[in-house]
């Protein structure tokens, strides 16, 4: 029997340094747990990860 699930957080900031520009930091994670095929044979395929880091962007407004 497999779990298929998966979440995903993410949190941060906004900095506005310029009349139509922002800094945008945030740290995320996305976990997966999927299983599929039949258990103890070669065609079983598992994923179960949680991947996470920063991520940093420029934001423009009009």
């Amino acid at each position: 029997m497999g779990s298929d699930f998966t979440w995903n957080v993410q949190g941060g900031t906004i900095w506005d340094f310029a009349d139509s520009m922002s800094l945008v930091v945030q740290y995320w994670a996305l976990s997966v747990d999927y299983c599929d095929g039949t258990r103890g044979t070669s065609e079983r395929f598992c994923y179960d990860t949680i991947t996470h880091g920063p991520a940093v962007g420029l934001a423009f407004r009009l």
